[in-house]
């Protein structure tokens, strides 16, 4: 199945994408096998709902299940794939690793600190 590229990701991590495409015949059989999966069920969800809402979960939501919402999200991007949603979540409360910022930043994402918003009583 041909895939049309429709980016509009910064140009950084569009051209680590670009660079890891060349690396997707080293992915093991058996892995793509279950990669097919979940893109048949994607494909399935989105013709049936026009969304896909993708949540991914790790224990202390710090750093895979971030990477995982991350990446998702500028697969969907990168292929021009309107509808998908992604986010992250986990049984503990935990910070962003340090270690997860820096692998993002390097492959082309902008982590900004996000400022919370005052909590406002509504009595």
């Amino acid at each position: 199945m041909e895939t049309k590229v429709n980016s509009k990701l910064n140009p950084p991590l569009n051209q680590y994408i670009e660079n890891a495409k060349k690396d997707f015949d080293k992915i093991p059989a058996d892995r793509k096998a279950q990669l097919k999966k979940i893109a048949l069920f994607l494909h399935t969800k989105l013709n049936a709902e026009k969304k896909a809402d993708l949540i991914f979960i790790c224990t202390h939501n710090s750093r895979r299940s971030h990477m995982g919402q991350l990446w998702a999200y500028a697969a969907a991007n990168y292929y021009g794939i309107k509808g998908v949603s992604s986010y992250s979540g986990g049984t503990e409360a935990t910070a962003f690793h340090p270690n997860a910022i820096k692998a993002l930043t390097k492959a082309g994402f902008t982590i900004a600190k996000k400022q919370k918003a005052p909590i406002q009583n509504t009595m």
